[in-house]
């Protein structure tokens, strides 16, 4: 009836035992329940503990440390893989240029501590800089087709006021050089609404 130490176990067959042995340590528990862990700070914590546990032993652990080391690393990249996979859809989401810096760098700064390798952190940086993108050619398109619609000077003086706003907000994130492409779409369109 025990669960640690020798157990005996009578099989079925009549007059048959089973040895087996149990050590004080479960390791296959230790492993289980790491699987389960789903924050980076709690895998750590239970990791670090568990390596404190089996060392404490009066035997040779060597073998089950290595084994709940290569466990630990294992469930470390799932768990960085699930929080880039976040990342991406998060920013997919994002229509705003602060927002998605915010995310960006929220991530990165923590990267180090989450465990994220140099091909993650690039991945991550890659994942940033394509949604960047495409956000700057989402607000091209929509200021071109607003432009199109304009037809009176002082309407384009508005509107370009209140670009003009959004740009500098943004500048950090966007660039000069966007700002002047702007720049010279409204330019165009005030020389289109002169000819007319």
């Amino acid at each position: 009836k025990g669960h640690i130490g020798l157990l005996l176990q009578r099989q079925d067959f009549p007059n048959i035992v089973a040895v087996d042995f149990r050590e004080h340590m479960d390791i296959g528990q230790k492993l289980a329940y790491m699987n389960t862990i789903d924050k980076v700070d709690q895998l750590k914590d239970y990791f670090h503990y568990s390596l404190r546990s089996l060392r404490r032993y009066p035997f040779q652990t060597d073998d089950y440390e290595i084994e709940l080391e290569k466990a630990y690393e294992e469930r470390l990249s799932e768990i960085s893989q699930t929080l880039l996979a976040q990342a991406e859809a998060q920013m997919a989401l994002c229509h705003d240029f602060e927002e998605l810096y915010e995310i960006f760098e929220d991530l990165y700064e923590r990267s180090w501590d989450i465990g994220l390798s140099a091909v993650q952190r690039q991945r991550l940086s890659d994942l940033f800089e394509v949604r960047k993108e495409n956000l700057r050619h989402e607000k091209l398109s929509e200021i071109e087709v607003v432009l199109s619609t304009i037809h009176d000077r002082g309407d384009l003086q508005d509107y370009w006021n209140s670009i003009k706003f959004f740009l500098l907000k943004n500048r950090v994130h966007m660039g000069k050089e966007f700002e002047n492409l702007i720049a010279r779409k409204f330019d165009q369109a005030l020389a289109n609404l002169g000819t007319q």
